[in-house]
């Protein structure tokens, strides 16, 4: 599970770095990375077109990996719920 989840966060990365070099999607598809790749060149301009897309690909790949970590926490994992699921299967 925990390889699915860090195999989740590198294809966000991935894609948004080729995508910012142009190298992704075509011009058309919308993606974060296409986003940061038009909004460098008006970085002096507006800074926010190419903040914004950085936190929500940060923001994500975080999200993903906290979701995975607090999965893993022992409290959860003892708290009986699977063990119910799987009496209630039987």
């Amino acid at each position: 599970m925990v390889s699915a989840t860090l195999g989740i966060a590198n294809a966000i990365i991935t894609e948004s770095a080729l995508s910012f070099l142009g190298l992704g999607f075509p011009p058309d598809f919308p993606t974060w990375g296409r986003l940061l790749y038009d909004g460098a060149t008006f970085i002096q301009i507006t800074p926010s077109r190419v903040i914004w897309p950085g936190v929500f690909i940060a923001l994500t790949v975080l999200s993903v990996n906290i979701s995975e970590m607090v999965s893993e926490m022992p409290w959860i994992q003892d708290s009986g719920v699977d063990n119910e699921m799987n009496l209630e299967a039987s």
